[in-house]
């Protein structure tokens, strides 16, 4: 979960150079300084808010398609200070399952909406006979003030057996 952190800010953050005296082509502008953005064009680095967890070490019997991994989480975006961002960092593991073409993946609503950056990828096919894990981090930005329901769904074209799971919800501003 850390590494996606890392990568996603990484993705962000800009970059301070120095150029050579180059001879041919001309040599690309360098930029020299930058900031962390928002959306709203606000030059700060996003703070964190809050975090909420939901874990389990259940297995559990899923059906075919979206199913709910956890119960619904209200969050809030503190008011008076503009919009928020809000980061789903997903891990679980599956088995079991019917077929040889049982793919699955890890989705986030936001408010009954999927997340959309990035959308939810399929993780893999599902293996009947060990346990696979995969994570996955997704992130909606521009989420307006006030409360938002977050809840996370496993989605299988034929069912599974969900086992240990992992969600951490976080909000920036």
């Amino acid at each position: 979960m850390a590494a996606a952190a890392v990568i996603g800010l990484a993705s962000t953050v800009g970059y301070s150079a120095t150029s050579t005296k180059a001879t041919s082509p001309a040599p690309m502008p360098v930029k020299e300084s930058s900031t962390i953005q928002t959306l709203a064009g606000s030059p700060i680095v996003p703070a964190l808010v809050t975090t909420s967890y939901s874990v389990s070490s259940k297995l559990v019997t899923v059906g075919a398609g979206f199913q709910p991994m956890d119960s619904a989480k209200t969050l809030t975006c503190p008011k008076g200070k503009g919009v928020c961002r809000i980061e789903a960092d997903q891990a679980a593991q599956v088995t079991g399952g019917a077929g040889g073409s049982n793919r699955w993946a890890i989705c986030t609503q936001v408010d009954g909406v999927f997340m959309d950056r990035p959308s939810c990828p399929f993780l893999g096919l599902v293996n009947p006979s060990y346990f696979q894990s995969a994570a996955f981090s997704q992130q909606q930005s521009a989420v307006s003030e006030g409360d938002h329901t977050l809840r996370t769904f496993i989605y299988t074209d034929t069912g599974a057996q969900l086992g240990n799971f992992s969600i951490q919800y976080h909000i920036y501003q």
